[in-house]
């Protein structure tokens, strides 16, 4: 899958800042579904997200490059 929208969220490995950000787009993000998360040997997370229109969006919280959401779809106005 290729994402067209990437935002850099922090650029250091944060559970807080991930748990945080997550709960934003879950809040604020109408219609969004979790699909999985999933947990890495290192301790980096992703969790994966899906529209009701089938777009999709994941967060990472990556122990090499921080917290980054990558989405099919424009995000921006969701944290302001």
């Amino acid at each position: 899958m290729s994402y067209m929208y990437n935002y850099e969220i922090c650029n250091v490995f944060d559970k807080n800042i991930f748990e945080r950000q997550c709960a934003v787009l879950e809040k604020n993000i109408y219609g969004i579904r979790k699909i999985s998360s999933l947990e890495d040997v290192d301790g980096s997370q992703i969790t994966f997200y899906e529209l009701k229109n089938g777009k999709q969006l994941n967060i990472e919280n990556n122990v090499l490059f921080g917290v980054i959401i990558n989405s099919e779809f424009p995000v921006e106005k969701y944290f302001s």
